[in-house]
């Protein structure tokens, strides 16, 4: 087959994918030159800026491919020699046949996360919530008594389960906090107090809905690395924000400082990762507690890989926004 027929919106699909590489890493630096600037601000503050940079990158994505489907039409794909038809030498030209190429990737990408993220979701409702059990009176005692404490409108439930092997929040409305049934009998009154201030805390501001929303994203915009960084600083500041309301709650840093570690040597090796609840282990610990400690701010740190994959999105992006304009004509 020497052609492939784009209908318009996949021709405008397929650009705006390709457009988003400049547009994320522009996007990225600016959230890393916010960051650097509110490095000594309050976590809410670093919180806010990564959440907005997080939407300003879907909205970039989004506000393109609408601006480009207004002029797409259906797209001629030369994917081999058309006798009488004269293959082009610029760079649109070059990038053309590989625009299902993008979108093929793109599609099997988002759908591995997709599903991905509908098994994680079944089983938290399923067999997670299931097989729970109520926690002891006395701690649900304690539980209301923090939520007084904490500002927490919202009505919360204490389960205790044996599949989690860290407190974690499920649901925003009616919201469920989960706690490994091993923690009652291991850790102290005071740590244990102490971790449901912090889960009491991820429940009052919402973070469940928030971490799903940004999952969402990172499905939609999973072949950059500029939103992956982006959506890691969210997920440290969001258990810093939490940390801090403990630690407010408990009077206590070294105290809180201990819990932490204890619930982290609970956890068994390998741990298991749960990306679509706010989990009492989020964040880097060790960071957390020299954090909790010392009250120093944070670092940003970009590794080696994620920098030279950001230079070939950067390198790729800035030459489809050279050779192209906006919106691209079919």
């Amino acid at each position: 087959m020497n052609g492939l027929l784009l209908p318009s919106w996949a021709a405008a699909l397929g650009w705006s994918l390709l457009h988003f590489l400049w547009q994320g890493a522009l996007l990225g630096a600016l959230t890393l030159l916010g960051l650097r600037l509110a490095r000594h601000r309050r976590p809410e503050t670093r919180y806010l800026l990564g959440c907005l940079a997080l939407a300003s990158m879907v909205l970039a994505f989004l506000a393109t491919f609408a601006w480009i489907a207004r002029e797409a039409r259906p797209l001629l794909v030369l994917t081999g020699p058309h006798p009488g038809i004269a293959q082009g030498p610029g760079l649109v030209d070059r990038i053309r046949p590989w625009l299902p190429w993008v979108l093929a990737g793109w599609a099997c990408g988002s759908a591995v996360l997709g599903l991905r993220m509908a098994a994680g979701l079944c089983w938290l409702y399923g067999p997670c919530l299931r097989r729970a059990q109520p926690a002891p009176r006395p701690w649900a005692d304690r539980l209301e008594r923090l939520r007084d404490l904490l500002g927490c409108t919202r009505p919360v439930r204490l389960l205790l389960s044996d599949l989690v092997d860290s407190p974690l929040v499920v649901g925003f409305y009616r919201a469920v906090i989960l706690v490994p049934a091993s923690a009652f009998t291991a850790l102290p009154p005071e740590a244990l107090e102490a971790i449901l201030a912090h889960e009491l805390s991820h429940v009052r501001r919402w973070d469940f809905l928030v971490n799903f929303v940004q999952n969402l994203a990172e499905i939609l915009l999973f072949f950059h690395p500029a939103l992956w960084w982006v959506s890691r600083q969210v997920r440290r500041e969001r258990e810093h924000c939490c940390d801090d309301a403990a630690i407010l709650a408990c009077g206590d840093r070294l105290r809180y400082a201990e819990a932490l570690a204890a619930l982290e040597a609970l956890r068994p090796s390998p741990p298991t990762d749960i990306r679509l609840a706010p989990a009492g282990h989020g964040g880097a610990l060790v960071n957390r507690i020299r954090r909790i400690l010392t009250a120093c701010p944070p670092t940003l740190t970009l590794t080696r890989p994620g920098i030279l994959a950001l230079a070939a999105a950067t390198a790729l992006g800035a030459g489809t926004r050279m050779a192209t304009a906006i919106p691209v004509p079919p």
